[in-house]
């Protein structure tokens, strides 16, 4: 066992701060002596170290998601004055002449909808 451990850390290579695991089935087929104990237990270590690489990867991703969310938060980001406040010269709302147009169409379509109604309760249900 002391082998594949000697093994992993000749094996062991350091890449932007990420270590890759370089164990090729060529070089463990010239080790004609490593246990198969020792062989399975290095493959079980093998899938360890890939497996826990990902999740490393996928946690480092999200926490840079995160931090970048968080900087679109600051406040710094969010208040920005591109001139002074102007005092509004004209209304802007209600508007008079507007409201008494909408009132005259809604009260145009209901009037011709309420003889309608009352022509077909008239003619069909009164005999």
């Amino acid at each position: 066992m002391e082998f594949a451990v000697a093994l992993l850390l000749d094996s062991l290579v350091s890449d932007n701060n990420q270590y890759v695991l370089n164990l090729d089935s060529k070089y463990l087929g010239n080790q004609n002596h490593i246990p198969e104990k020792d062989l399975i237990a290095l493959g079980k270590l093998m899938n360890e170290i890939k497996t826990s690489a990902n999740v490393y990867r996928e946690r480092l991703s999200k926490q840079q998601q995160l931090n970048l969310f968080l900087e679109t938060l600051d406040i710094d980001n969010k208040i920005v004055t591109l001139s002074k406040p102007v005092e509004p010269t004209s209304q802007d709302s209600p508007d008079p002449l507007l409201n008494i147009i909408v009132a005259l169409i809604i009260g145009v379509a209901s009037g011709v909808g309420l003889v309608f109604l009352w022509h077909y309760w008239r003619k069909n249900l009164r005999g």
